[in-house]
């Protein structure tokens, strides 16, 4: 036990980084590196733990069937659905943002994450109207709005 068989990835080129392609998902992998120059070649320097191989993670699509319920003159309760594509990583909540109308910034609603499906905005201005959208948010980024 102990012995590593290692592949060369990379050779000849003066680059402090490099992309590893074609490795198998969920599998450990570990990997050395040594500096060569006219010389010759150093000391391999070894990772001390093992690399998982894992997809990349994307931004999810953004929410979608946004809809609007219990108005009053100074709140309205959200609803909506998951994105259609988490980006391949859970979802950790939802952004909502809103426009009075006649104004060309939206305003976010929610100081933290909501972590359901639906949300009450509160503190709405007697009177005015807006618009609302929702952008989920996982370990990768924040989506696109929803659709309007």
């Amino acid at each position: 036990a102990g012995r590593r068989t290692y592949t060369p990835v990379m050779s000849g080129e003066n680059k402090l980084s490099w992309p590893v392609k074609d490795l198998i998902p969920n599998s450990e992998y570990y990997f050395r590196v040594k500096a060569v120059n006219k010389i010759g070649g150093g000391e391999y320097t070894e990772l001390r733990n093992p690399v998982i191989a894992e997809d990349q993670k994307q931004r999810p699509d953004p929410p979608i069937d946004l809809e609007v319920h219990n108005v009053t003159a100074k709140s309205t309760t959200l609803t909506w659905k998951p994105p259609l594509y988490d980006g391949g990583c859970k979802i950790m909540g939802y952004i909502i943002e809103k426009i009075a109308k006649g104004s060309d910034k939206w305003e976010r609603c929610n100081e933290y994450l909501v972590p359901v499906l639906s949300y009450t905005v509160k503190n709405l201005e007697k009177g005015n109207e807006y618009q609302f959208r929702a952008r989920a948010e996982n370990i990768a980024g924040i989506s696109d709005p929803s659709r309007i």
